[in-house]
């Protein structure tokens, strides 16, 4: 898969599984390569949401790791941690997975 303009590095955040850990902490399950292209302010306003929430779509490769993605992990990039909304099915003529996150700013 070739990557877009702006490739970047996502660290994919998984709770642990640790006996101690009181809520199950997030940690860096892996990182991987992939894509990225921010939702625009009038989809944000054409789709009802709300103007104060950053809306991403990540574009990774097809791998056995990418695969094992859920809405239950967390992707991290650029040092923010981003809630996965929906992972796509696999597009398994362009090799990639299509991954919707959003980050909501303010309050």
């Amino acid at each position: 898969m070739r990557y877009g303009p702006n490739p970047v590095l996502i660290d994919v955040m998984r709770r642990s599984t640790d006996a101690n850990s009181v809520r199950g902490a997030f940690a860096k399950a892996q990182t991987l390569m992939g894509s990225l292209r921010q939702t625009t302010g009038r989809e944000l306003v054409e789709a009802g949401l709300p103007e104060d929430q950053i809306d991403i779509v990540v574009r990774v490769s097809i791998t056995a790791q990418t695969l094992a993605i859920t809405s239950e992990d967390r992707l991290n990039i650029g040092g923010r941690n981003y809630a996965i909304r929906s992972v796509g099915l696999p597009e398994r003529r362009g090799g990639y997975i299509e991954i919707a996150c959003g980050l909501s700013i303010g309050n």
